[in-house]
C-alpha cells in the first residue's frame, strides 16, 4: 500500500501535536520515524492506521483520499492495516485465542498449519495454550507481532516494538520487520534506537515538536543532517564548532590549539608504517607550518563565519603513526577510553581538548594494542566533514 500525507496536522486541547507534515511511504522498505519524546511519532502512526482523525490535511491510500471514504470504506481500509503498540494490548485468554480473535472479527478462518507457522516465526511455538496475561514482556510484544503476521496486512505500523525487551525478543522482532519489508509490505516503524534505525531503515523521517525536520534515505539523514537537532540525535559523537577561514586557497574550520596530550608519547619524525626511513617532521597534510591551532579542512561554498561540523565515527581512520594518504586531515591524539560494542570497538580520542569518537574492529583494536593513554593518529577526508546548514 502506498500512503501519502499532505499538510497533515492534529491538535489536542488547542496544542498542536503534529503540524504541516508532508510525507510518502512506499511498499517494500522500512520507513523509520525518529525523534525525541513528544515529537509526534505515535500520533503520526495512529493517524496512518485510522485510529485517530487528523485535524487538518489529507491522507491518501493508494491514491484515494481518506476524507472522501464512507465509514464502511474506512473500516475495510483499517482492516488492511496492522498495528504493534508500544504497550501490548492483549485480551484475557490463551495465546491462541488472542491470535484467532482478529481473524474471527474479519470473518476469516485460520487453519492449524498457518497458526503454527506464525507461532514459529514469532518465537512463541509451544505457548499457544498459555494465558496471554502470564507471558513475559518480550513474549507479549511478540504476541502482538504474531497477531499482525497472522492478519497479513498491507500497511504495518510499529510503535517502539522493542522498547525494554530482552535481546532475543529484539532480534526476533527486528528479523520479522525485515521480512515484512522484503515481502512488499509498507512498514512504518517508530523507534528511539539509533542502532536499530541504522540497521533496518531504508528511509528515515525525523520529527521534532510535531514538525518534519528532515526525511530521506537513511544514509542521507544520518550522514548529512540538516539541523543540529538531528546531528545531536544521530551523530552526537563528533559535533565540532569552529570558525571558517581560508588557508592556502583551501577552506578550513579553526577549532583551537593542537598539542600532544599529557600521558601520550611525543610525536617525532613521520615514518612509514613498517618502514625505517624517516620522512621528516609531522606537519599538516600539504602544508609547511608545524601543528598550531587545530584546523580541519572542509569542502564548503561558505568561506567565513562560525560553523558546526559533523564527522561520522566510521569515516575516521585510526593508526599508530601518521600515514601517507590523500586525506587532508591528520591529527595526533590520546586515547581516553576504549569501549567494546560487540561488532566494533568505540574509541574516545582527545585531540587538544576536542574529543573524537571513532570506530575500529575488535581485531584492529587488539592488533594495534589500543588502550587508554596511548597515542594514535586520526585521519579523515575533507569530504567526510559535513557542515550543518546555517539558519
Amino acid at each position: 500500500m502506498r500512503v501519502r500525507v499532505e499538510n497533515l496536522g492534529r491538535s489536542v486541547a488547542n496544542r498542536a501535536i503534529l503540524d504541516g507534515i508532508d510525507l510518502e511511504f512506499a511498499p517494500g522498505g522500512v520507513n523509520v520515524i525518529l525523534g525525541p519524546n513528544g515529537a509526534g511519532k505515535t500520533t503520526l502512526l495512529r493517524l496512518l492506521g485510522l485510529l485517530d482523525r487528523p485535524g487538518h490535511g489529507e491522507i491518501h491510500y493508494d491514491g484515494r483520499r481518506m476524507r472522501e471514504m464512507s465509514q464502511r470504506q474506512r473500516t475495510a481500509l483499517r482492516r488492511r492495516c496492522g498495528f504493534v503498540f508500544q504497550s501490548p494490548l492483549l485480551l484475557a485468554g490463551s495465546v491462541e485465542a488472542n491470535l484467532r480473535l482478529g481473524a474471527r472479527l474479519r470473518g476469516a478462518y485460520v487453519d492449524r498449519q498457518t497458526l503454527a507457522r506464525v507461532l514459529q516465526k514469532s518465537g512463541l511455538a509451544g505457548k499457544e495454550n498459555q494465558d496471554a496475561r502470564l507471558l513475559s514482556g518480550g513474549e507479549k510484544q511478540r504476541l502482538q507481532l504474531a497477531r499482525l503476521l497472522l492478519l497479513d496486512p498491507e500497511l504495518c505500523l510499529l510503535d517502539e516494538p522493542t522498547a525494554n525487551l530482552d535481546p532475543l525478543s529484539v532480534r526476533n522482532i527486528e528479523a520479522a520487520v525485515s521480512v515484512l519489508a522484503r515481502d512488499g509490505k509498507t512498514v512504518v516503524l517508530a523507534t528511539h534506537n539509533l542502532t536499530q534505525a541504522r540497521m533496518l531503515a531504508d528511509r528515515i523521517v525525523f520529527l521534532k515538536a510535531g514538525r518534519l525536520v528532515q526525511s530521506g534515505t537513511a544514509a542521507d539523514v544520518l550522514s548529512r543532517p540538516l539541523s543540529l537537532d538531528i546531528a545531536e540525535f544521530s551523530a552526537a559523537e563528533n559535533i565540532i564548532n569552529g570558525t571558517l577561514a581560508q588557508r592556502g586557497g583551501r577552506t578550513v574550520l579553526d577549532c583551537g590549539p593542537l598539542a600532544p596530550q599529557r600521558g601520550s608519547r611525543p610525536y617525532g619524525p613521520l615514518t612509514p608504517q613498517g618502514g625505517s626511513r624517516p620522512c621528516g617532521p609531522l606537519t599538516p597534510q600539504g602544508g609547511s607550518r608545524p601543528y598550531g591551532p587545530l584546523t580541519i579542512e572542509v569542502v564548503s561554498e561558505r568561506r567565513q563565519g562560525t560553523a558546526t561540523a559533523v564527522i561520522r565515527p566510521e569515516d575516521i581512520l585510526v593508526s599508530l603513526e601518521p600515514i601517507s594518504s590523500s586525506a587532508r586531515n591528520s591529527f595526533p591524539g590520546t586515547v581516553r577510553s576504549v569501549i567494546d560494542l560487540g561488532a566494533v570497538t568505540a574509541l574516545s580520542v582527545d585531540c587538544s581538548g576536542i574529543n573524537f569518537t571513532v570506530f575500529v574492529t575488535r581485531i584492529s583494536c587488539a592488533q594495534m594494542g589500543l588502550a587508554a593513554g596511548g597515542g594514535v593518529v586520526l585521519t579523515f577526508k575533507a569530504t567526510a566533514v559535513h557542515l550543518l546548514p546555517t539558519k
